[in-house]
Order: structure tokens, then sequence, then C-alpha cells
């Protein structure tokens, strides 16, 4: 498996996880705390901030919060333009942005999507952290193993 095979397998996973954590909060969102809540969309936010900065479209805002009824709809559109734009572009592109300091950043499209599925890892431990200490829910089992193997035993 090539980079550019491996990305779009990892973002396939993502699509899992999201979809998978999307169905169990959206009909809970008032029983568990606000911060699965804001998680969630931070997470869908932010996929669609990078998406944003490989596509030459504005900045958005990170921490706003989605209804509930819209975040499976806002993953899905996510994925599809990460699809996309892997698909159709090289991983060695460089894109320039304006960071959080200020000053121009230059990074490859490939290490854009790294960074992006690491930080969906990073949130979705969060969230199984959130979801152990409330007893609403039990963690999702979302480890990238598990999604390998799931279909197979």
């Amino acid at each position: 498996m090539n980079a550019k095979e491996r990305l779009l397998d990892f973002f396939e996973y993502n699509d899992w996880c999201n979809t998978e954590l999307i169905k169990v909060i959206a009909p809970k969102v008032g029983e568990f705390p606000k911060r699965v809540e804001e998680l969630m969309s931070h997470l869908l936010n932010s996929h669609i901030f990078w998406n944003n900065r490989c596509t030459g479209k504005a900045d958005n805002d990170r921490w706003i919060i989605h209804p509930p009824e819209d975040l499976l709809e806002i993953n899905e559109q996510n994925h599809r333009i990460t699809y996309e734009i892997l698909s159709t572009r090289e991983l060695s592109e460089k894109i320039s942005f304006k960071n959080s300091k200020g000053g121009i950043s230059t990074v490859s499209l490939g290490d854009i999507f790294y960074h992006l599925s690491n930080h969906g890892t990073y949130h979705r431990g969060q969230l199984a952290l959130l979801f152990r200490q409330s007893g609403i829910a039990e963690p999702l089992r979302t480890d990238y193993i598990f999604y390998k193997i799931m279909d197979k035993y």
C-alpha cells in the first residue's frame, strides 16, 4: 500500500469511527456532559478547517457546536471532500496558509492529512474517557486494528 492508499484507508477508518460515535452521541446529546458535544463538533470542524485550507477556502471556527441532527451529514461531506482531494492531488503538493501566530506556514498535503488523522484519534480518545466517566455509554472500540479485523471474528 503506497502513502496515498494508506491515507485513503485512514480516512475510511476515520469516517467509520465518527459515524459510530455520532450514532451514539446524537440521540443522547442532552444526557452527555457538554464537553462530548463540543469535542464531536470540534473534530468535525477541524476536518472542515483543513479541507478548506487545501481547497483555498476561508478558515472556519473550529469550536462552533452543530445541532446533533447535522453531524452525520457534516461527517459525510468532510469525507467526500477529503477523498476528492486525496484522489486528485499529489501528497507532496505544498499548501501555504496564515498560521495562528500570523505568519505564513507551508506544509505538504500529505502532512496535513496525516495530522488530521492523528487529531481525530486524539479527540476520540478524549470522547472515550468522557463516555466512561459519564456512565451514559460504554466507550466504543475505535482502535484502528479493531476496525481492520472487526468483520473477521
